[in-house]
């Protein structure tokens, strides 16, 4: 596999810093599989690019790259075009509380996020938990020598580009009681406006799994256009833990 090629542009307005990586290898579709993502084998732009503050970029097999860009005041900037892709850190210490702020510029074809192939959003955040059961299929020298996070169940909250607020359900991508989707907002929420969102991710991960939660290993950010193509823009505000609902 060739090296990581790694491209930092800067420019006047607020030091915006862009960060991508493009590298080429070879990756088991069960490891995307648990990232919540189809995967074909063959040929990968891959992996982790180098940390902006604790944020690192996950590239997925056969995908263009979604582009990330922070901004001074603690936005990431998601945009698509055609392409997919996660923002992730670690989540040390977290709460059984989220909260963050976004808004979608542009949404985005909209299709149907219980379908694979037909799943584009303009944004979701991700909560990645250690699980043991399945998480030492990913550990050990696969993914220090690819630089995967190993991660067991996932919970994804969405801002979906059609009507489907409201909706909870399994992920498409992974075994049955190894995800969820949750849709917080949609089309009826409007473009170009700021959201805020709190959510109780222990109760939401009760409800779907049945047990209480362990600590989240890692949270994450991203956007997706990859299957039915077009482009996607939108602004969160990065996500925090707490001890209570946010007012």
């Amino acid at each position: 596999a060739a090296l990581p090629i790694y491209n930092r542009q800067h420019s006047a307005e607020g030091r915006r810093v862009v960060i991508t990586a493009l590298c080429r290898g070879r990756v088991w579709p069960a490891m995307m599989a648990a990232l919540g993502v189809a995967v074909v084998l063959g040929p990968a732009a891959v992996v982790a690019a180098p940390e902006f503050g604790e944020w690192k970029v996950l590239e997925l097999p056969d995908r263009a790259p979604a582009r990330f860009t922070i901004l001074d005041n603690q936005e990431i900037e998601v945009a698509t075009a055609a392409s997919a892709s996660f923002f992730y850190r670690d989540a040390p210490g977290a709460a059984g509380w989220l909260a963050w702020r976004w808004r979608v510029d542009r949404p985005g074809r909209a299709g149907d996020l219980m379908q694979q192939g037909q799943d584009d959003r303009p944004l979701a955040v991700h909560l990645w938990f250690p699980d043991d059961s399945i998480g030492g299929v990913f550990k050990g020298l696969f993914t220090e020598l690819f630089g995967y996070p190993a991660v067991g169940r996932v919970m994804t909250y969405v801002w979906a580009a059609g009507n489907e607020k409201g909706k909870r359900f399994a992920n498409p991508y992974l075994e049955p009681g190894q995800g969820v989707v949750i849709v917080l907002r949609d089309a009826g929420d409007g473009w170009g406006l700021w959201r805020d969102e709190s959510v109780d991710f222990a109760a939401d991960y009760q409800r779907a799994f049945g047990t209480a939660p362990p600590a989240p290993r890692f949270l994450a950010v991203s956007g997706d256009s990859d299957d039915l193509g077009g482009a996607t823009l939108g602004r969160i505000v990065e996500p925090r833990f707490q001890l209570y609902r946010a007012n």
